[in-house]
């Protein structure tokens, strides 16, 4: 299957509505579409539907991406960050895609602008492993993982898998952004506890990745190093 064959799929299952607009939602309410420059277009009800659940699906476009122009997708991320209820709400629902890449044969972290781009919306924004979609099925730890983490993608005929150049990086990458997901929770008095079960949740799916970070985080208590020390 080729790769915009299995980016349809994915969107096909996942129930994406298709429309043209900035801001869609779909019949059964389970899936919120806003594309670039949909955020600021939206009235109030639409943002307030936004909270009530299903996951949400940010588009953001190329040509942002080649200017890097981080501006339209960074305000749409801190509204998802502004509030106690925002940050409780919005929790594990973050879905992103890059329009435009859908034709580009590489993947998607294999394109150099795309890496830069997400590097400096993570600089501006680092709390993408409390907010993404980690649900078994369309999880965005691995892309979130691919794009940060230098690395390359294996083929084998079907099938392809990723493999980090340094498996140590993702010891880092669970400090930093363990370190940043504590101290937003912090600042809206929200349980610790909270960001230790979904940095938990991100860890296991990012063992399942390479298999020589399974040995760097063979349980809960060497991810809690790797970000408390």
């Amino acid at each position: 299957m080729g790769k915009l064959a299995r980016i349809n799929a994915r969107r096909k299952a996942m129930g994406l509505p298709v429309d043209n607009g900035n801001y869609r939602r779909n019949g059964n309410d389970s899936v919120f579409v806003v594309k670039r420059d949909g955020f600021e277009a939206m009235d109030e009800e639409q943002k307030r539907h936004l909270l009530v659940g299903g996951n949400i699906v940010y588009i953001t476009d190329r040509a942002e991406v080649d200017s890097m122009n981080i501006g339209p997708t960074l305000k749409f991320l801190e509204h998802l960050s502004a509030s106690t209820d925002a940050v409780r709400a919005y929790c594990g629902r973050l879905n992103i895609l890059f329009n435009g890449c859908d034709t580009d044969p590489r993947e998607v972290w294999e394109i150099p602008e795309v890496r830069k781009y997400f590097a400096k919306l993570t600089e501006a924004w680092p709390y993408w492993l409390w907010f993404m979609n980690k649900s078994p099925v369309y999880s965005q730890i691995p892309l979130l993982t691919f794009l940060l983490l230098d690395g390359q993608t294996l083929r084998r005929g079907a099938n392809r898998w990723y493999v980090f150049s340094q498996p140590d990086d993702v010891l880092d990458l669970l400090k930093n952004h363990g370190h940043s997901i504590l101290e937003l929770l912090h600042g809206f008095d929200i349980p610790f506890e909270a960001g230790i079960d979904v940095l938990s949740a991100a860890a296991r799916q990012i063992q399942s990745i390479d298999r020589r970070v399974q040995s760097l985080l063979a349980g809960q208590a060497d991810w809690e190093k790797a970000i408390f020390h």
